[in-house]
């Protein structure tokens, strides 16, 4: 059976990313939501501010600096979703995206995050370069540099390769406020799939429309920091 696959974020991915195909099943599995149960190299710090080079090159998160960021990722940060879902899988309502603690996966230093739809991912954060992983999956490339209008890159989910490429999205307004500086991340497939993130702020909404007509619809409407 193909299945729609998952990611979070998230966180994201939390956020729902579409994986290899877009049938319209419900799934459970893909490139960026679930826990780093697999047997990959994975141990646990709680100390903040320790996830994949987390200030990395884009914003540092330093004592009186501006974290600008696309996705400004530091322990307990904490956003908040209305969703709007026909997944039984990723209900509708509000949701919650947090991040949980560093983590080592892979060698790599990483966020461990849950997702609106309920499952885990670690995260990779080097400036605004991000890598989300989900279980055995390969880690699959949510955000790329340099980001301007236009720039795209290649992105695995395990099953197959494909493109995603930025959109300037100038202000964007949610019910959490209006953001600047924000980016349109879009999936080249068959189906729809986009993010926006905004500087300092982070992913602000999501649509995803599979080839079924089955949908998951999400815009923040808060945060915590």
């Amino acid at each position: 059976m193909k299945t729609i696959k998952l990611s979070v974020f998230l966180l994201l991915g939390a956020l729902a990313a579409c994986g290899d195909d877009a049938s319209g099943t419900d799934g459970d599995g893909g490139s960026g939501s679930g826990d780093d149960d697999d047997g990959s190299d994975t141990t646990s710090s709680k100390a903040s501010g320790a996830g994949g080079d987390a200030t990395g090159s884009g914003g540092s998160t330093g004592s009186g600096m501006v974290d600008d960021r696309l996705f400004p990722a530091e322990v307990g940060r904490i956003w908040t979703y209305d969703v709007q879902s026909t997944y039984p899988s990723c209900p509708s309502g509000q949701r919650t995206s947090e991040i949980l603690e560093t983590v080592t996966v892979d060698g790599k230093s990483a966020y461990r995050t849950t997702g609106i739809c309920g499952f885990e991912t670690a995260i990779t954060v080097t400036g605004d370069v991000v890598e989300s992983k989900y279980e055995s999956y390969p880690w699959f490339r949510m955000l790329d540099e340099p980001v301007q209008d236009g720039h795209s890159w290649t992105t695995t989910n395990g099953a197959a390769n494909f493109d995603m490429h930025y959109e300037s999205a100038g202000s964007v307004t949610t019910p959490a406020g209006t953001f600047d500086d924000c980016w349109r991340v879009v999936q080249d497939v068959s189906y729809q799939q986009d993010w926006t993130y905004c500087r300092g702020v982070g992913p602000v909404s999501s649509t995803l429309v599979d080839l079924s007509g089955g949908t998951i619809i999400y815009e923040l409407t808060a945060k915590n920091f």
